[in-house]
């Protein structure tokens, strides 16, 4: 057996030639990901986070001279931490990429196999996309049986996750993080996602007016438009930091529109904007801040500009540096406190922060603002309650928060898929109430009815599809015990570093998606509260 370095790599690409391309794709989104320095060092399932993702192996690029193809196989297989399979019916033929699969799982069982699909159909006989030594276990002696195995996987075609989405959930495979966060950034995104565009351009429409000049104007709007969109692409490639900051998309296109737009008008957004083209976001940070500090200082009457510049600044601030975002949206809530996106965003922060008070404190203004007519917010502010009321030990509290966020779900999913993935993360949040109270049979119903949310391929939970969810229901309660609510709570968790295939999020197209589980929630919970007991009323 070739000589090794043990975890000399953190992942193996396993691939098709025919699938070069994707590979270097991936190949090089994994080199370019950047781990935020407050996760650096952190303890996960897979071990601790480091503060890059290289090296990462991809065997075609990877041989040097002096050694058989087998030979350096074996050794970068046995020196990698985890194992990613580029899934599509080429890779699905080939005996090189089963052969990789099957030593990987027979020489290395606990570590994880992440499939990330790219082309073809699952059990499509003429389409399959999963090698044999995926969909099958193999036996003690490291040979395929022919038991199949319950396949999750992240996917990186259009009518699936796409390839931001994919990239993500790959990354939070490696790193052991939970995708939930991600999730949420995205359902937020996705609904906004048609009017990002159609702001910009509103905007610089009403430059166009007041400036005059329409001919010359038309072509300094188009250019302005397709800087600030390139600015935005720049700093949202898909990141920790940004996947962890629900609608950071939405707000940093919001950020950038105003600083254009104030370009004009302040020599400082000027300096700033040209220092963001440069890449040079926190140089751009003091400037921002000057201009902050300036409207706060001008008048009472003024904050809810002075809040708006602040919100512009936390979200440029959090591309590079969240504890400062942090502090700016505090500032934000504090000026304008019934924006009820700018106090979410507070809240969130200050959860993250572990300072649970005032995070509750805005949780819970953002609720009675929400509920005046603003049901995803008031959604979401109960979910954000939940979980302070799950760190700090309360699960009688923590349930009546996640019971009453998924009534508030319930009639709007009738027909809507962005809400039926809330009501799913609502149910998943209840299963993980019932899983640490021991109370596996509800633990498990609840999962199982996130799980088959997230399998609907119809558009709503009304009709038959509604008829044929109760009917599973009913079945479902037949299989009680830890057991059963452990493997439906993991077919619902997907690849949270316990050695189980990824999850194929449908989210970005929930009414083509084949493969669909769900999301996750709050591993941040998950790590400090599995295994404990509490009281729950």
């Amino acid at each position: 057996m070739a000589e090794t370095v043990a975890d000399k790599y953190r992942a193996f690409i396993s691939y098709s030639h025919a699938d070069t391309a994707y590979a270097k794709w991936l190949h090089r989104g994994l080199d370019r990901f950047r781990v935020d320095q407050d996760l650096v060092g952190r303890e996960t399932a897979t071990g601790t986070i480091p503060k890059s993702l290289r090296p990462i192996f991809r065997d075609r690029d990877d041989f040097t001279a002096g050694h058989s193809l087998t030979d350096q196989t074996l050794a970068a297989l046995d020196a990698s931490a985890a194992l990613i399979v580029i899934c599509s019916p080429a890779s699905a033929k080939s005996a090189y990429v089963t052969e990789e699969i099957r030593l990987f799982k027979a020489r290395h069982p606990e570590r994880p196999v992440i499939p990330l699909i790219v082309d073809g159909k699952p059990g499509d006989p003429n389409l399959e996309c999963f090698p044999p030594a995926l969909r099958f276990k193999l036996d003690d002696d490291g040979r395929l049986t022919g038991e199949p195995v319950e396949l999750l996987a992240a996917d990186a075609r259009e009518q699936g996750d796409g390839k931001n989405l994919a990239l993500a959930k790959v990354v939070a495979g490696l790193l052991g993080l939970s995708s939930d966060d991600i999730f949420r950034r995205a359902e937020r995104e996705r609904r906004r996602q048609g009017r990002i565009r159609n702001g910009i351009a509103g905007a610089i429409a009403v430059l166009i007016l007041v400036g005059g000049f329409f001919g010359w104007q038309a072509l300094q709007s188009q250019q302005r438009l397709s800087e600030i969109e390139a600015l935005v692409a720049r700093y949202s490639f898909v990141g920790t930091a940004e996947a962890a900051v629900p609608g950071s998309k939405q707000s940093l296109t919001d950020a950038i529109t105003s600083i254009a737009q104030g370009a004009a008008r302040d020599p400082r957004y000027a300096q700033a904007l040209d220092l963001l083209k440069a890449g040079k976001p926190e140089e751009a940070e003091p400037l921002l801040a000057a201009v902050a500090e300036d409207k706060k200082k001008a008048a009472a009457t003024q904050n809810k500009a002075a809040a708006e510049a602040y919100r512009n600044l936390a979200a440029i601030a959090a591309i590079s540096e969240p504890q400062k975002a942090r502090a700016y949206y505090a500032e934000a809530a504090a000026l304008d406190p019934e924006n009820v996106e700018g106090m979410y965003y507070h809240g969130w922060f200050q959860l993250q922060a572990g300072s649970l008070d005032d995070a509750e404190t805005a949780f819970r203004r953002a609720l009675r603002t929400a509920e005046q007519g603003n049901e995803t917010w008031a959604f979401w502010s109960r979910i954000g309650l939940g979980d302070i009321h799950q760190d700090r030990g309360d699960l009688a509290s923590a349930l009546g928060e996640y019971r009453t966020a998924s009534k508030m779900a319930e009639s709007p999913a009738e027909a809507d898929p962005d809400w039926q993935r809330s009501l799913a993360i609502a149910y998943g949040a209840i299963g993980d109430i019932f899983m640490r109270e021991r109370q596996f049979a509800d633990a498990l119903k609840y999962y199982r009815d996130k799980l088959e949310i997230f399998l609907q391929p119809c558009q709503g939970l009304s009709g038959e599809c509604l008829g044929a969810k109760r009917s599973r229901r009913g079945r479902s309660s037949v299989r009680k015990g830890a057991g059963a609510a452990r493997q439906a709570r993991g077919s619902a968790k997907g690849l949270r570093g316990e050695r189980r295939p990824f999850s194929t999020l449908g989210h970005g197209r929930p009414r083509q998606c084949s493969l669909a589980a769900e999301p996750f929630r709050g591993l941040q919970h998950r790590r400090r509260h599995d295994g404990d007991a509490g009281q729950v009323r």
